[in-house]
Order: structure tokens, then sequence, then C-alpha cells
């Protein structure tokens, strides 16, 4: 298509250089009925001049947006039918990752929220914000879709790419934090811990908050500064004796579980 309207502009040009010439042969002969002639092939070869410009530029195809190919379905020689596209241009300068999260944690999750993009093969982290947050709960999966969106500058994250996302949706200051592992079950429900007090282990029940990791928030039944026993609850005794070792230090058979004390920091709730 391209080379016939090629072919089509050249000849438009050359008829236009023989009628103005042709002109100029009847003007110099002062035949006025001639030159009216010539002056109208003259216009009929601007139109078609004209014509074949317009076919030429009807032949490129200009992208709306910036980006690059991604695909092309169609090559050299190709059809195109209605409806199908000529290529596909992406604008990856920014990414977003979709995520689906359980209704109940997502009860939380705001617009705006600063958030964590984490790709699952290169381990890099890049920061974003949460831009959309459904509005409708997934019925097959019971979950939430929410959109984080960053800035991927040197288009390294690529469409389709896999990656984990932490959305903070919540920071509490000079908290009680205890290892999750010195949380037991109460004796009438609940959770408890064992706090160790002059080689005895006292089983209390604590009210616990938001978890990060391998940390629980204790809002009550602990103090700071309290030792609690972090290995082995589970086979002490409420006012049993234990012993409290160093959690480097290489334990024997005759030791006790370790203990270990509550920490006081941040926690953020992700």
């Amino acid at each position: 298509m391209v080379d016939d309207a090629a072919v089509q502009l050249a000849s438009a040009k050359a008829q236009l250089e023989t009628a103005k010439e042709h002109l100029r042969t009847l003007q110099a002969a002062g035949k006025e009925a001639q030159i009216r002639a010539a002056a109208a092939a003259v216009n009929s070869a601007k139109g078609q001049l004209q014509s074949s410009e317009a076919q030429v530029t009807y032949s490129e195809v200009r992208s709306p947006g910036n980006g690059i190919v991604a695909d092309r379905p169609l090559y050299p020689g190709d059809i195109a039918a209605t409806g199908t596209p000529l290529f596909v241009v992406m604008d990856i300068s920014r990414v977003v990752a979709r995520v689906n999260i359980a209704a109940a944690d997502a009860s939380t999750v705001r617009v705006g929220q600063p958030a964590t993009i984490t790709l699952t093969d290169t381990g890099k982290e890049v920061d974003g914000k949460v831009t959309v947050v459904s509005p409708a709960t997934d019925p097959n999966s019971a979950t939430i879709q929410v959109w984080v969106q960053a800035d991927n500058p040197d288009r390294s994250m690529k469409p389709g790419t896999a990656a984990h996302v932490a959305i903070v949706t919540e920071t509490i200051k000079n908290t009680l934090l205890v290892p999750v592992a010195a949380v037991l079950p109460g004796e009438t429900g609940g959770t408890a811990v064992l706090v160790v007090a002059d080689g005895v282990a006292h089983r209390r029940a604590v009210q616990l908050g938001v978890r990060q990791g391998d940390k629980v928030q204790v809002l009550t039944g602990v103090a700071p500064r309290e030792d609690v026993v972090v290995v082995g609850g589970m086979g002490v005794d409420d006012k049993g004796k234990v012993k409290v070792v160093e959690a480097t230090a290489p334990e024997t058979e005759e030791e006790q579980p370790e203990a270990a004390t509550p920490e006081k920091g941040d926690q953020k709730k992700k």
C-alpha cells in the first residue's frame, strides 16, 4: 500500500510539471482558450498531488501515547481486518501491582497508604502507594483487590512479573513486643505467656494486638523488662521452676527452656 501511494505521488508530480510547462508554452503563444484549458489541467494535477500526499499520510501509523512496542500481531504483507491491532504499545515508566487481600484485613487499607513492592525473582524492593481499593469482594475467593502503584524509571519491572506487596496500614509507637513463640493457649480460652520471676514461671493471661513478623504486640499482662519463656513453654506448669539461660548459650540435658525479655519498640501492622 505504501509503495503504491509513492508511485502515485511520483506520477502526480510528473503530470504537474508537464501541465505547468504546457501552460507556459500556451501563454507565450497567446491563446487564451488553450491557456484556460491548461490552467484547468494544472488544477487537476494539483488535486491528484494532494490526494497522493494524503494517501501517503494515511499509510503512516502513529501511536497516541509514548511507550515501547510490546507486541506486533501483523507483519508486512498481512492484511489487517477491522478491529485487529497493528501494535501493542506500553508505557511502563509506572507500574501497578494488583494483590488480593482478605476482606477482614482489607478493612484498614486506604488509598494513599505507603506500600513496598518486592520482586520475587530478584528481591528488589520498590516504594509505592495504594491507588485503588476495590469496593466489592470477589465471591470466589472472598478477597478484595488492591492496586499499588510505583515509579519504574529504569523499566526494570516488567508487566506480568510476580511480586509481594506489603502495605503499612498503621504505625504504633512505644509498644511492648514479645516473640510469637512465647504466646500459649490460655487455661480458660484466650492467650497467655509464662513470665519468669526468681526462677519460677507464672502463667499470665494476655491481650494481644497486631503482629509483625515473629513479634506480636502485648496490650495487657506483661510489663517491660520481664522475662518470658519462648522455648518449651507447653511443657512448663504454672509456678514451675525454670532456669534462665542466654539465647546463645549451649543447652544441656539439665537446663530448662530458655526465656526472653519483652522488647519495647515501634510496631507496624502489615
